[in-house]
């Protein structure tokens, strides 16, 4: 699991992004595969992310990228789609225009998820166990934060 740095966060977002092309159109093959990986991971890196695996098959590709929280994951997934389109289209279009039908060369869909290096019930444990005896006793004492403990707002009688 990779953490990265930004002038006030640190985050290690991970993600599996599948993209389809239109209708299974079996159009990833060669140069056009060769040229679809180079502009996501150059995409990817331009938001900030960093691809960590990145491969094809003939209808859809699959990207395991680390991205940063500074866009959305959609923005980014539109991005792939949007610009690599146009790049592939322009550059390689007599290979693949027999191929498509119309102008459309991925599907409306995608799949994502997200990855981490541990499960969901090791997560829900830890988050569990964070009020700590020591946190709990350093709270009490100073009457912040607990749900016994509210200071009430100035209330004037009436």
């Amino acid at each position: 699991m990779n953490e990265y740095h930004s002038a006030h966060a640190v985050y290690s977002l991970s993600y599996h992004i599948v993209l389809v092309t239109k209708y299974r159109r079996k159009v990833l093959t060669g140069d056009v595969a060769d040229q679809l990986k180079s502009e996501c991971i150059r995409l990817i890196e331009d938001k900030k992310g960093h691809v960590q695996e990145i491969e094809t098959d003939e209808d859809h590709v699959h990207i395991l990228a680390d991205l940063s929280p500074c866009y959305s994951v959609v923005e980014i997934i539109n991005s792939l789609k949007g610009v690599t389109s146009r790049i592939l289209r322009r550059d390689h279009l007599p290979e693949i225009s027999r191929l498509l039908h119309g102008d459309s060369l991925w599907s409306d869909s995608y799949y994502i998820s997200t990855t981490g290096g541990v499960t969901i019930e090791k997560l829900k444990a830890y988050v569990q166990s964070q009020p700590t005896e020591e946190h709990k006793r350093k709270y009490v004492k100073s009457g912040k934060y607990g749900k016994y403990h509210k200071k009430r707002r100035n209330s004037s009688p009436a």
